[in-house]
């Protein structure tokens, strides 16, 4: 894999509007957002021994996971709104689940407090701040990233000469993307892919023997949910 910068605008953070419920619903949480800084806090014990030769020695004895969100207040949108009504409460109350998912599809599920709230305030000739301090409740749930389910296309001629299909059945609302690239690529699970182009079946695809026609089944977040690779052959062109 080709190294490249990781983006911010590629995380994807939702939270649980519906904590007492037997189901979670996660709402996405990015309208209006700005900022969303998650952390693990080591708490360290930094004490120099004898044996160090004057040097100290941290070993880390615990932590705590945070995610720190910051933005502008959207008003009607259901994130912000849920987390807006949680100012009031107390204990329990005031407690949620996050689910905060990186660009490789690294995902991190925490039980966390709502603290800090902030949905008012700043300058006559700004928009209304909105912040909110998620503090995490125990040890989250880390799922480290693997390698996106096969999708199972059919691949076959296009109707017009130089172009190509493929068919494939995506889950409920989830929706089908390609693309060509010369080499194999690789995908994970509800990781983020940038190029992608949307896919209705059985459209023509202008393609050449030789290339690989990547094809994803994406999620309502336009996360990666299935994946398939396949190096083109001329059968496969029109």
């Amino acid at each position: 894999m080709a190294e490249e910068f990781s983006l911010n605008n590629r995380v994807l953070l939702k939270v649980d509007t519906t904590p007492a419920a037997s189901a979670r619903t996660y709402v996405k949480l990015a309208k209006g957002i700005t900022s969303a800084v998650d952390s693990h806090n080591d708490s360290t014990d930094d004490t120099a021994y004898l044996d160090g030769g004057g040097y100290g020695n941290s070993d880390v004895i615990g932590k705590q996971y945070t995610c720190a969100v910051s933005g502008h207040r959207v008003i009607g949108n259901p994130a912000q709104d849920y987390i807006v009504g949680l100012q009031s409460e107390f204990g329990d109350d005031a407690k949620t689940w996050i689910q905060y998912t990186k660009p490789n599809g690294l995902r991190i599920t925490a039980y966390v407090s709502a603290t800090e709230i902030v949905d008012a305030g700043g300058d006559a000739n700004t928009k209304t701040e909105f912040s909110v301090n998620f503090k995490g409740c125990g040890a989250p749930t880390i799922t480290q990233p693997t390698s996106a389910p096969a999708l199972t296309p059919t691949i076959a001629k296009g109707s017009v000469v130089g172009t190509t299909k493929f068919t494939a059945t995506p889950a409920g609302t989830n929706t089908l993307a390609y693309k060509l690239s010369s080499a194999a690529k690789t995908a994970n699970l509800y990781a983020h892919s940038v190029g992608l182009i949307a896919y209705t079946p059985d459209a023509n695809i202008p393609a050449a023997a030789g290339q690989y026609l990547n094809m994803y089944e994406l999620d309502a977040n336009g996360r990666i949910a299935k994946f398939a690779s396949h190096e083109l052959i001329a059968a496969d062109i029109a």
